[in-house]
């Protein structure tokens, strides 16, 4: 039987290949950027949960800080913004 860390280690793993296969066949490359982004943020949560699964006890909050997804995304978007702007 699975335990909750294991659980969500695979749920993480799913979430990145999902990303990874719809940048894949992305049209837009900023999409694809988005896409790849959110793909790294999942494997970011993959080695947290397997920290916590591995060493209970010896996560701290400094460990797990937050993510940066949110301000490479508005990147993104602004970068978007711009060239629309030049076009």
């Amino acid at each position: 039987m699975m335990d909750i860390a294991e659980f969500a280690m695979k749920m993480e793993m799913d979430g990145k290949a999902y990303y990874e296969k719809q940048a894949a066949i992305a049209s837009s490359p900023e999409l694809k950027k988005i896409l790849l982004t959110l793909a790294e943020e999942e494997a970011t949560h993959y080695r947290f949960f397997k920290m916590m699964k591995e060493n209970p006890d010896g996560l701290t909050a400094a460990r797990f800080t937050g993510s940066e997804t949110l301000s490479r995304v508005k990147n993104i978007f602004e970068d978007m913004a711009r060239q629309t702007d030049l076009a």
